[in-house]
């Protein structure tokens, strides 16, 4: 994880000066040396050996990006799925500095939707080779179970069970794989009862641990995975565990032009940090009952890097107070009509503020409405091409 660890060769040397100096000064340097080493060292550090594995396991998910609507939020469809990420892809995030890749997998194309829950065993191929390639491109991996949302904020006994039978298939086939596979309980939980989610992570966690005690589990925060969600969790039953959340504060911004919430598809030209003269000039424009609360919403808030420190407190406070490891799995704005500018000073913010905060992070997405390509460079070059980037967004999360 960036800043993560300090290297040993700039690690300063406690013996090596301090008896040489007068007593005041080498104790303000002895001071001087011990804080450096407390900022070096993980907040959620302790001195076990499993504590060290899983530091390592940490540093592992410093930068990625999510391969969306490929294993999932897709048509499913076998000549998609070998079309639409090859390893190429993997070659290149890996070429531009990501650590890692997040890879939303549907339960649906793993596993029948009704008892007894059949496994898909023959479309396992698609995941073994994303392993493959990840492995062979030098890239962590997480095997994100990503279902389509339900229409309630309950995960039932059925839905439980089929999990259950799924994460011990995917734990057994993959126990003998790399270390650098982590296992993604369930992507944002919409459950608001932070001890119900709780209870049914130990649940699939204890299913994972019968025949894998080795990989590295993440777990979700209820709630959609918003980070204020971590004020009221507690962790689980298991050491090797990291702790994660996804980012889109403030949707207003974030979000404006997705036509699949409501009050937003209308909302343009929002700026980040909230300006009250830009800000004027848009609303004027944007007519609706449903988004004007949403504009009313951003006015109240004035979103800026302050903000965001605010919204990030429940994860560290969470990190703090149980000495685990978190993880941003998502972050990212729509780029339909947000300003170019705004959303590479939103990036740049959040990105910044994660980075001092040492929390490794995966941005949302790399095809699709968030993604890390430049749209007009992208259509006239080839498919896959390094210079079709979006540079400035890649720099802006430190690439």
């Amino acid at each position: 994880m960036p800043n993560a660890m300090m290297p040993n060769a700039m690690m300063p040397n406690p013996k090596s000066k301090i008896n040489m100096m007068p007593v005041g000064r080498g104790k303000f340097i002895l001071v001087a040396v011990i804080a450096v080493l407390l900022v070096a060292v993980p907040f959620w550090r302790g001195s076990a050996v499993a504590d060290r594995l899983l530091e390592q396991q940490v540093q592992l998910l410093a930068k990625g990006v999510n391969f969306s609507h490929w294993l999932a939020q897709a048509s499913l469809l076998p000549e998609e799925i070998n079309s639409s990420i090859v390893e190429d892809d993997f070659a290149l995030v890996r070429s531009i500095g990501m650590t890692h890749v997040r890879v939303p997998v549907d339960p649906d194309l793993l596993q029948e939707k009704t008892e007894p829950y059949r496994i898909r065993s023959e479309n396992f191929q698609y995941l073994d080779r994303a392993l493959d390639w990840a492995d062979r491109h030098d890239l962590a991996i997480i095997i994100d179970l990503h279902p389509a949302p339900s229409q309630n904020d309950v995960i039932e006994p059925a839905t439980v069970s089929r999990l259950e039978k799924l994460w011990g298939e995917i734990a057994k086939r993959y126990r003998q794989r790399s270390g650098r596979i982590f296992y993604e309980l369930l992507n944002e939980p919409q459950l608001k009862d932070a001890g119900a989610w709780r209870g049914i992570c130990n649940t699939l966690i204890r299913r994972i641990r019968a025949v894998d005690r080795r990989h590295t589990i993440i777990v979700g925060a209820h709630g959609w995975s918003n980070p204020e969600s971590f004020a009221d969790m507690l962790p689980v039953g298991d050491g090797n565990v990291i702790y994660t959340f996804h980012f889109y504060n403030h949707k207003t911004f974030t979000h404006q032009g997705a036509d699949w919430i409501s009050g937003l598809a209308n909302v343009r030209d929002i700026p980040y940090p909230y300006d009250a003269a830009r800000f004027r000039l848009a609303r004027q424009l944007i007519a609706g009952a449903p988004a004007q609360k949403w504009l009313d919403w951003y006015e109240y808030e004035k979103y800026n890097r302050q903000k965001i420190a605010r919204d990030l407190e429940p994860v560290l406070k969470f990190r703090q107070q149980y000495r685990v490891p978190v993880y941003c799995g998502e972050f990212g704005v729509y780029k339909k009509v947000a300003p170019a500018a705004d959303r590479l000073n939103w990036h740049r913010d959040l990105a910044n503020l994660l980075s001092r905060s040492q929390i490794g992070y995966a941005l949302w997405e790399y095809w699709g409405g968030f993604d890390i390509f430049d749209e007009k460079l992208a259509t006239e070059l080839k498919p896959r091409n390094r210079d079709a980037l979006d540079w400035s967004v890649l720099r802006a999360i430190g690439l």
